[in-house]
């Protein structure tokens, strides 16, 4: 019965992760899209083309973010006493 308690948050963490990724992959293809119609993807920042560029930021902060959810969610999932979000009785 115990476990049964644990299986929203479980899948309100896997949803975050996975929203954090899509937020990702949106922002970059939105990004690249106006950077070709606005005339800007053959600027170049540090020897990179800005596109590029963009993308490996948006990766480590997409990864960072990544990280600490995990070890949160980690912290959560694994406490003697769960801080749940109550949604339902």
């Amino acid at each position: 019965m115990h476990e049964t308690h644990r299986f929203g948050p479980a899948t309100a963490w896997i949803w975050v992760g996975l929203l954090v990724w899509a937020a990702y992959f949106l922002a970059v293809y939105v990004f690249a899209a106006l950077a070709c119609e606005r005339g800007f993807a053959d600027v170049r920042i540090a020897g990179v083309r800005v596109v590029p560029f963009a993308a490996a930021c948006g990766l480590l902060v997409t990864l960072t973010i990544t990280v600490a959810v995990a070890v949160v969610a980690h912290r959560h999932l694994r406490s003697r006493t769960p801080t749940v979000l109550i949604l339902y009785r």
